[in-house]
């Protein structure tokens, strides 16, 4: 699993997104690309380098035998830099979200100049451990176990570090308001951690760029444990979106819940919602 860079102590594949050092670096880094942490449209400039599944899925080596292909095939497209994982090796809610999640959040690295390196992979008892380096120069081991599968082999749950991701992890509907399309919404608790990352997608299909302030808008996670507010030591700036345009992008908030609503509000003073998606567990 890729990680722009890592929180202290966080594990990278699941903190994938989260920058220590956000601030003024990332965004004078972007300025010129409309968001701190985004992946451009095609037909947007500042494309950042992707690898398709099928590529991803080149790279693993043949299972060995009594070894599931999908299994090997789901940890090397993890492991791959681009959360490039084959979608015919998953079904299900949980890890349909959580591919998404992991490609939306390389995605959106990739586009903050944080591409996350390939990582290795060793086949352990019951699955695959992925270790590497991440951009603070710290090597990094997660693992991946207890898989659960479907009569066809197809993944429906796995265990990273130990804890199921089914129960850290949500997804909320698309929602078209005030100019704009949010959509591949889904909010993910890395294990051990006491914070939430809120992965998604924003297209701005107005005729005028997205800008009431700096940032350009602000990122609101309205939980059954109360609002917060995206934690900036932890979140890129979003900046300006200009018309037509569409990026990948995440917020982290200080909060273990994982459903609940999560909004774009102006950055004027009224914090008005400009578009907001409802999280349910996946």
């Amino acid at each position: 699993m890729v990680t722009a860079a890592r929180a202290k102590g966080a594990s990278p594949m699941e903190i994938k997104l989260k920058v220590a050092a956000v601030g003024a670096a990332v965004a004078a880094a972007l300025a010129g690309c409309g968001s701190a942490a985004s992946s451009h449209s095609a037909a947007a400039s500042h494309q950042p380098p992707t690898m398709s599944s099928s590529a991803a899925a080149s790279l693993a080596p043949a299972p060995s035998q009594g070894e599931s292909a999908n299994e090997r095939l789901f940890a090397y497209g993890l492991a791959s830099g681009t959360g490039s994982v084959p979608s015919r090796v998953v079904t299900g809610k949980v890890m349909t979200a959580y591919v998404l999640e992991q490609k939306t959040g390389s995605a959106a690295g990739a586009a903050s100049g944080n591409a996350a390196p390939a990582e290795s992979v060793t086949k352990i008892a019951g699955g695959y451990q992925l270790c590497g380096t991440d951009n603070n120069g710290s090597s990094f081991c997660d693992s991946l176990t207890n898989f659960i599968t479907d009569a066809a082999g197809r993944i429906t749950g796995v265990s990273v570090d130990g804890q199921p991701i089914a129960a850290r992890i949500g997804t909320g509907p698309a929602d078209t308001s005030s100019g704009l399309v949010l959509s591949d919404v889904v909010a993910y608790r890395p294990a051990g951690q006491a914070t939430v990352m809120v992965v998604f997608r924003l297209r701005d299909v107005s005729s005028t760029a997205l800008k009431t302030g700096s940032p350009s808008a602000l990122a609101v996670f309205d939980t059954p444990a109360g609002q917060f507010t995206e934690d900036d030591n932890q979140s890129p700036v979003l900046a300006t979106l200009r018309p037509g345009e569409t990026i990948s992008a995440y917020e982290v908030f200080d909060t273990r819940e994982t459903t609940g609503t999560f909004s774009l509000r102006t950055n004027n003073g009224y914090e008005s919602v400009l578009v907001s998606s409802t999280i349910h567990r996946a």
